[in-house]
């Protein structure tokens, strides 16, 4: 078995898990906790050694979310995030939970004080509308066609993701205050979708919508999908385009 350990604050916690995503091809089941007597006894009072200054210091550490690939049979042992309340510790949990793929009803986070997962199936999808906008200043426009993206790991998509950005203005088909309003605007495009995305934060969502930047605007609509495309292949994903007809 490896383990991976990292102690830090809630902020560092998550920068760590985005820039280690390739050590976290799939988790397999998770848990977190808030009581330091709920923690087993393997994650409490860990031994650490640290450098503060160039001097070398101990510390015993407690480990409150773990994160495991049975797979690979690897750890990450985190110490920055929790359960249990409203705050930095749980938010930080709900962040990694997202940006890995694990969908899961988040409200648990603050609620619970002990969660144990197991058998957890992780899903690293993307859609995206893409938008040719008709006025510079608009980010409305004329709707040219549809991107699924369907990706094996996290790592893969949150590159592409990035790659996606840089052709435009990215934002969620939906936000959490308009999904009773506009959800089932959601659900008519991606019908096939197999878990919720009510709770998703807008930097972790699904369906997007992506209005191109005045360079990817002037291009014709086979190159852009053709780019698209390619960014999808690169890393390895699964991709489906569907052209749309002008709608305004």
């Amino acid at each position: 078995m490896e383990i991976i350990r990292f102690s830090g604050d809630p902020h560092s916690t998550v920068r760590f898990i985005k820039a280690n995503l390739d050590l976290l091809e799939a988790v397999t089941s998770f848990e977190v906790y808030f009581n330091d007597e709920d923690i087993p006894a393997l994650y409490r009072n860990v031994p650490d050694i640290y450098l503060d200054e160039g001097k070398r210091e101990f510390q015993l550490r407690n480990y409150t979310f773990i994160l495991r690939n049975g797979d690979s049979e690897r750890e990450i042992w985190l110490s920055g995030a929790t359960c249990g309340y409203s705050g930095s510790g749980p938010s930080a949990t709900i962040e990694i939970l997202q940006v890995l793929g694990i969908k899961f009803n988040y409200d648990r986070i603050t609620s619970e004080k002990k969660i144990i997962e197991k058998d957890l199936v992780t899903h690293h999808d993307l859609n995206v509308h893409i938008y040719r906008p008709t006025e510079l200043w608009n980010s409305r426009g004329d709707k040219i066609f549809s991107a699924k993206m369907s990706f094996e790991t996290a790592a893969q998509k949150y590159e592409a993701k990035k790659l996606i950005e840089q052709m435009g203005y990215l934002r969620p088909l939906i936000r959490r205050t308009d999904y009773e309003r506009i959800g089932e605007i959601e659900a008519y495009y991606f019908v096939n979708t197999p878990y919720t995305t009510r709770k998703e934060w807008p930097e972790y969502a699904t369906n997007n919508t992506l209005t191109l930047n005045r360079a990817y605007s002037q291009i014709g609509v086979k190159t852009v999908k053709e780019i698209i495309e390619n960014i999808g292949y690169t890393y390895n994903a699964k991709v489906g385009i569907e052209t749309y007809e002008k709608m305004w």
